[in-house]
């Protein structure tokens, strides 16, 4: 996959009604082929991220004499794997989880496919996390994605795979409530 193909998917994973157009046209791809679109949207994130959190450096402690200051500039170059790395890895937690919701609601279909899924899915999410109130608004868009990206790739209702999404995030506030109440 390259950066104009990447490109080229992001603005439509917008839309749900082209997010499924799209989901059809990958059900056959690789999964290290799929791999690529994340990390490329993690890379391009994660170097805005560390470019603004240098000049914002600079200006914060403009006038102040600080021993080491470069050490916030290695800081800052630092966020570029560290996002990616730990971006791939969320990605990855997540599709697990909700395989397993999957296939505990009797699903039978590969983990390739919950991946596609979740990857592709969770691109309004990705794309405005250095933004903390419109992320507010993605994630609903997000998690609507993911569904219709399992129902096209599993081939399953629409309710088993908005099922399957909300038994994860259940599960997820159950274990928070308990960790507040312990």
């Amino acid at each position: 996959m390259n950066l104009r193909q990447v490109l080229g998917r992001f603005p439509r994973m917008f839309r749900p009604s082209s997010a499924s157009e799209i989901f059809r046209r990958i059900r056959d791809e690789r999964l290290e082929t799929t791999i690529w679109y994340p990390v490329i949207l993690l890379l391009i994130e994660s170097v805005f991220i560390s470019i603004v959190g240098f000049f914002v450096v600079r200006w914060l402690f403009s006038g102040i004499q600080i021993p080491y200051e470069h050490v916030f500039h290695l800081v800052s170059l630092g966020i570029i794997p560290f996002t990616v790395i730990a971006g791939v890895f969320v990605l990855f937690a997540v599709s697990v989880l909700i395989h397993i919701s999957l296939r505990v609601l009797g699903v039978r279909a590969g983990f390739s496919q919950t991946f596609k899924a979740v990857a592709y899915g969770s691109t309004p999410s990705m794309a405005t996390i250095i933004v903390p109130p419109i992320i507010v608004l993605t994630i609903p868009l997000s998690l609507m994605i993911i569904s219709v990206g399992l129902r096209e790739l599993h081939g399953i209702s629409g309710k088993r795979a908005a099922g399957s999404i909300l038994a994860v995030i259940g599960v997820g506030v159950m274990i928070s409530l308990v960790s507040l109440i312990l």
